[in-house]
């Protein structure tokens, strides 16, 4: 085995894991394994042990080196300090070291996992942004001057767990707090509003992540019900979007994870048009400012592998 493939990539997220090698240029071999889609939520260790899996099944061996991109806050020593997405709850994990013992004693660095498509973004020329994912949760980094800025203790980029709903029949996050906004509005939240709505009393408890696609496919081919549910759940995260604008005075946005690109066209305009209806408006282009990936995009690897070339690990 090269030096060059003893070094593994790692997005994590609330669906499955990707995992690639760190090639010359970039990341290579990328193998995407997803969770069994049976509506529950499946811990951090499960996660962990399916990275461990993938890795030996990709490199067939324990890799010497491994960057993490983890979904949740991480600080600055690489702890992770919430997983919710992944294993529900508020749980504080030291996944370096926990991952490391599960690969044989390999040098392990993790990442958040939008600081690291943050700098996949910033390598390709952006400067000054967010980058938001709409996926499994919703997070975000604020990049400036192609550095993310996350507080002292890394947990900035939250955005998903502000409160908008504070009756008490506000839906329920995966944190665990109620009416957040990765509740109402995360690709995760808008897939099971649809599918309830679809399905009624019929309706299988738990996430219905599986479903994803459908609702997709519904939403491309102008399902009224289901544009209905988007476009309320979008605007909601286009508030998001304005409370970063007139805050700190963001002016590029980029939508990433797995919903967002998906749901395409239509679910960007609602999400321009909430923001724009979220804030005063001092001539800026709002229409401009958002934009979406491309769907096979992985910014996480991308950044991964970036993190790695800092470390002098490809």
């Amino acid at each position: 085995m090269s030096s060059i493939r003893e070094t593994a990539l790692i997005e994590a997220g609330g669906t499955g894991v990707r995992l690639a090698v760190a090639g010359p240029e970039g990341p290579s071999g990328i193998r995407r394994i997803m969770f069994p889609a049976d509506g529950s939520l499946v811990s951090t260790a499960a996660t962990l042990d399916l990275i461990v899996a993938t890795a030996v099944d990709v490199l067939g061996q324990s890799p010497t080196r491994a960057v993490v991109a983890w979904p949740g806050p991480v600080s600055p020593d690489g702890t992770a300090l919430a997983t919710p997405t992944v294993s529900g709850g508020i749980e504080r994990l030291d996944v370096g070291p926990e991952l490391s013992r599960r690969l044989d004693n390999a040098d392990v660095h993790v990442i958040n996992d939008l600081t690291a498509a943050g700098l996949a973004l910033a390598a390709g020329g952006l400067h000054d942004f967010a980058v938001i994912t709409v996926g499994s949760g919703i997070g975000h980094k604020v990049f400036a001057g192609g550095k993310p800025v996350v507080g002292p203790g890394g947990r900035g980029g939250e955005l998903g767990h502000l409160v908008v709903d504070w009756s008490p029949t506000a839906a329920a996050c995966d944190c665990g707090g109620r009416g957040h906004l990765g509740a109402m509005a995360s690709g995760r939240a808008i897939v099971d509003s649809v599918v309830a709505l679809w399905d009624g009393e019929h309706a299988a408890p738990g996430h219905r992540d599986d479903r994803g696609a459908e609702v997709a496919a519904a939403l491309r081919a102008g399902d009224e019900a289901v544009m209905t549910v988007v476009a309320d759940r979008a605007r909601r995260l286009g508030w998001g979007l304005a409370t970063l604008h007139v805050g700190v005075g963001v002016e590029t946005f980029v939508l990433v994870g797995g919903f967002a690109p998906a749901a395409g066209e239509f679910f960007r305009a609602e999400v321009v048009r909430g923001a724009a209806e979220s804030c005063w408006n001092l001539g800026f282009d709002w229409d401009g400012a958002v934009l979406v990936s491309e769907p096979d995009d992985a910014p996480g690897l991308a950044g991964a592998w970036l993190a790695a070339q800092s470390l002098g690990w490809t």
